[in-house]
């Protein structure tokens, strides 16, 4: 049984957390529940920049690969 391994983003890691968010808005397009969502707008690429900086964001992991990303304070 796979489990989901929540850990903060490493600066390293900045494309990658960018992508998975336009994964996210692309995957939502059209969807009943759309999150209005704007590449490079929101979420911008500051805001991430900023998280991932500040050890405000956190990525959900199963088996390696990234299906949650997160930004808050502990």
């Amino acid at each position: 049984m796979s489990r989901l391994n929540i850990r903060k983003a490493k600066a390293e890691e900045f494309e990658q957390v960018v992508g998975f968010y336009h994964s996210v808005i692309d995957a939502l397009q059209g969807a009943e529940y759309n999150l209005g969502w704007i590449k490079d707008v929101y979420p911008s690429r500051e805001l991430l920049k900023g998280a991932v900086e500040n050890g405000e964001l956190y990525l959900g992991e199963i088996d390696g690969k990234t299906v949650s990303a997160m930004i808050g304070k502990q």
